[in-house]
């Protein structure tokens, strides 16, 4: 399935898109998300991500904060190894990161925890595992929930996105409804947060 992903164009597009007007000497991360469940949004991250990892002169960090439905393991070959009380007690969860198949391209797993963005302090965790890898790489790669249905314990993208370099949302071709996208779109720009652009998946095969 990745090896399909690097074949395709559009996705050098994507990370050409993200590291546009971002300064090579400044370290930071880029967001990934969707609007609904199942537009793709995973795979995505994961092709941009081997994308700018092939054309960087220094390491790229993917990170699944889609704690409610993670992926990311799956699709790079990797197990889980850890659960939300080992990430939450590491001193530096860097510590826990794994190397793909992926030259440049290193991988952090959501926790094996279920429904572990459940803990109150989840997204301050998150926040200050990003601080961490921002230290340590030159770009990240984070791959969070989808923006609707909102709960009150999501792993909200909104928030991760405030201090990113760049976001990209994936929409659904044909699938996702307009006036949600319009709803998401309009949630970034009340929080005046970069849009990068929108990914119109079209291959629904391929991204499901």
């Amino acid at each position: 399935m990745l090896e399909k992903l690097t074949q395709l164009a559009e996705l050098k597009r994507m990370a050409a898109a993200l590291n546009q007007g971002a300064d090579p000497l400044f370290q930071g991360h880029f967001v990934i998300t969707s609007s609904l469940v199942g537009e793709g949004k995973s795979l995505v991250a994961s092709g941009v991500a081997i994308q700018m990892a092939a054309n960087s002169s220094s390491r790229v960090l993917l990170v699944d904060f889609n704690w409610r439905s993670p992926v990311l393991h799956r699709h790079f070959g990797r197990e889980q190894d850890f659960d939300y009380q080992k990430l939450q007690g590491a001193g530096n969860p860097m510590t826990l990161v794994q190397k793909t198949d992926y030259k440049e391209l290193d991988l952090l797993s959501a926790p094996n925890t279920e429904n572990s963005d459940r803990f109150a302090g989840a997204q301050d965790l998150c926040i200050n595992i990003l601080k961490k890898a921002r230290e340590q790489y030159q770009n990240v790669i984070v791959d969070t929930g989808p923006l609707f249905p909102e709960n009150r314990f999501m792993l909200d993208p909104v928030r991760l996105a405030r201090n990113a370099l760049g976001s990209l949302l994936v929409v659904l071709a044909g699938i996702t409804p307009r006036d949600v996208v319009k709803k998401a779109v309009t949630r970034f720009q009340e929080h005046q947060i970069l849009l990068s652009g929108v990914v119109i998946n079209e291959h629904q095969n391929l991204m499901k």
